[in-house]
């Protein structure tokens, strides 16, 4: 969503995008609007910056990803009383 506020910022004329800065109701953050206008000047294209925050994530982050992806495609055996057998997801294990 960031990237997309950026572009935002970014594509519209200085009288525009300082029409919208001078609102009252953005008296409070005129300072971050006019540093999120100078990092939008300096960011990539879309598809860029995309794979760039997509690359960016590490720690605790990528370990979360990592078992969401791993999890996701765990499956068990449910072997029925009357001997039927279904291929099912771990977590249909607590039902």
């Amino acid at each position: 969503m960031r990237i997309e506020l950026l572009r935002g910022v970014k594509d519209v004329s200085d009288e525009v995008f300082s029409s919208f800065a001078g609102r009252n109701s953005l008296a409070t953050a005129g300072h971050y609007l006019n540093r999120l206008r100078e990092e939008a000047r300096r960011v990539m294209v879309t598809e860029k910056e995309i794979l760039a925050t997509d690359l960016a994530v590490d720690g605790i982050q990528a370990w979360g990803r990592l078992y969401d992806t791993i999890s996701s495609k765990l499956e068990f055996d449910m072997i029925y009383p009357d001997g039927r057998r279904q291929r099912l997801p771990c977590p249909n294990a607590a039902r």
